[in-house]
């Protein structure tokens, strides 16, 4: 997303008598190229006629003072912000999981299948499908009120979701007024705006991922493809590190169930990736799973292949900002 920062040129001048003085006020908004002008203590009221005070450009507001002798000035501007992806947070309960009626579906699930499979994206596809499937059935992705409200149809349940959403949204109000009352007691002018900058307050650009960086096949193969071919007639002896005089090769060896299941519990992230599968929902297939994941590891390591799936990535940038807050 590409922020751009609107500029404003506004002033305010108290004028006594402003009727006099007009031709000042043109010939001053017209050098200044004044966006917003307000004037106070004009001895303007409901008698003058407009004509006399208009500015060519400009839309003219009056407010008259109705007897009293001083009043607040102040003008509102409404500034178009960026406009925000809307975006649903989503989650499994996977506390509400009946264990045993979910082991007994899972145990009925025909992994051994993915041993007969020859290409290892298929191998890896049927593994996340019927895992997805497991968990739609046992753990559905929801947004638990919602979701319950589009079941039953009942009045109670709909007014239900709207006390929820109507706290969060208040929520998030009060918590946007909390910040921005922070920042503007703490910054100065400069300081200020930056941040509102940062915010996206007055732009509604946004940049678009070019269609030709949709695919990471070809990603891929441009960085695997661009470094030239190096000639080998006339390179150097290899640096050699043991004793023997024999040239360490990297080797990898194949792994067991027991290795596997230390790395799975030795996983801290909870995020959940392209295929949607977290290690939690990893974790609760096993130890059933176990020789399946093995078998996939094992075959990447014997056939020297990387599955198309682990080549796709959910990445979120971090924004560089100059202040780390």
């Amino acid at each position: 997303m590409v922020f751009q920062l609107i500029m404003i040129n506004f002033a305010h001048l108290n004028v006594r008598s402003l009727l006099p003085k007009v031709h000042l006020l043109k010939v001053l908004s017209a050098d200044l190229k004044l966006d917003i002008l307000t004037i106070s203590e004009t001895w303007i009221n409901e008698n003058t006629s407009l004509d006399d005070v208009k500015i060519k450009g400009y839309t003219f507001l009056k407010r008259d003072r109705f007897g009293r002798d001083h009043d607040m000035v102040f003008c509102t501007l409404a500034i178009q912000g960026s406009k925000k992806l809307k975006f649903v947070h989503s989650y499994r309960n996977s506390k509400a999981i009946d264990i045993d009626s979910f082991q007994n579906d899972l145990r009925l699930i025909p992994f051994q299948n993915i041993f007969t499979l020859n290409n290892i994206n298929d191998k890896i596809d049927f593994l996340n499908i019927y895992i997805t499937r497991l968990f739609d059935e046992h753990a559905p992705v929801t947004h638990k009120a919602k979701a319950r409200y589009r079941k039953t149809k009942l009045i109670g349940h709909w007014n239900y979701y709207k006390e929820l959403r109507n706290f969060a949204t208040n929520a998030i109000q009060n918590e946007k007024k909390a910040y921005f009352n922070y920042v503007s007691a703490r910054s100065n002018n400069r300081e200020l705006w930056e941040k509102l900058k940062h915010l996206g307050i007055g732009s509604n650009e946004q940049v678009q991922i070019p269609s030709t960086l949709s695919s990471v096949n070809e990603i891929n193969d441009y960085f695997v493809n661009c470094i030239p071919v190096i000639d080998n007639t006339n390179a150097p002896e290899p640096l050699r590190f043991n004793d023997e005089g024999t040239d360490i090769k990297l080797t990898f060896n194949a792994v067991n169930c027991d290795i596997v299941n230390k790395l799975i519990g030795d996983i801290t992230s909870n995020a959940t990736g392209y295929d949607k599968i977290n290690i939690k929902m990893i974790k609760l297939c096993c130890p059933y799973i176990l020789p399946y994941i093995t078998h996939i590891l094992n075959h990447c390591i014997v056939h020297s292949t990387y599955p198309s799936q682990c080549k796709h990535a959910i990445i979120k940038p971090i924004p560089k900002v100059k202040k780390s807050h």
